[in-house]
C-alpha cells in the first residue's frame, strides 16, 4: 500500500493558515468576502486534515521505521490529532458564532483561539518534517554512486556525438 501521507498532508497545512489569516484580516476589514473565504478555508482545511491524520496512522502502521525514531512519530501524530480536534471545534464554534442570536464580541477569541490550534499544528508538521528530513522516516536511501556512474558519462558521450556531427 502506498503512504498517502506525505501527499495530503500539505492541504490542510495550506488551507489552515489562509484560514487563520483570513480570520485576523478580517478583524481589521470586514468583509464578507473575507468572512466567506475564512470559513470555506477552515471547512475544507478541516476535512484535509482529517484525511491527513487518517493516511498517517496509516503511514504508521505500515511505513518502516526504526525503534529511535518512534519518540518522534509519538509527538507528531498526538499533535495531528490534538490539531485536528481543535479545529474541529473551531468549526463547531464557527457556527455559533455565526447563527444569528449570537454575539459579535466572539471573534476575537475565536481568532485567538485559531492561533492556539495553528500552533499546535505548526508544532505537529516540525515534527513530520525532522522524521522525514533528520530520521529519513518513509525515504527510499539512493546509492548515489549508480546515479553519478549513470548521469555523467552518459550525458558526456551524448555531448560529444552532438558536438561531432
Amino acid at each position: 500500500m502506498p503512504n498517502l501521507h506525505p501527499l495530503i498532508v500539505h492541504f490542510p497545512i495550506v488551507l489552515l493558515y489562509l484560514s487563520v489569516g483570513l480570520e485576523v484580516l478580517y478583524l481589521f476589514i470586514r468583509s464578507n468576502y473575507i468572512h466567506t473565504s475564512a470559513k470555506v478555508t477552515l471547512y475544507l482545511g478541516t476535512i484535509a486534515l482529517g484525511v491527513a491524520a487518517f493516511t498517517g496512522w496509516l503511514a504508521h502502521k505500515t511505513v518502516p521505521h526504526s525503534e529511535w525514531s518512534f519518540p518522534i512519530i509519538e509527538k507528531h501524530q498526538l499533535l495531528g490529532f490534538i490539531a485536528l480536534g481543535c479545529f474541529v471545534g473551531l468549526c463547531l464554534l464557527k457556527q455559533v458564532i455565526r447563527s444569528k442570536n449570537s454575539p459579535k464580541h466572539l471573534t476575537a477569541p475565536y481568532v485567538l483561539l485559531s492561533l492556539i490550534s495553528i500552533t499546535v499544528l505548526t508544532a505537529g508538521a516540525h515534527f513530520g518534517g525532522v522524521l522525514v528530513f533528520e530520521y529519513g522516516v518513509g525515504v527510499k536511501v539512493v546509492d548515489h554512486q549508480v546515479l553519478d556512474e549513470r548521469a555523467n558519462p552518459t550525458v558526456d558521450d551524448e555531448f560529444e556525438k552532438l558536438l561531432s556531427e
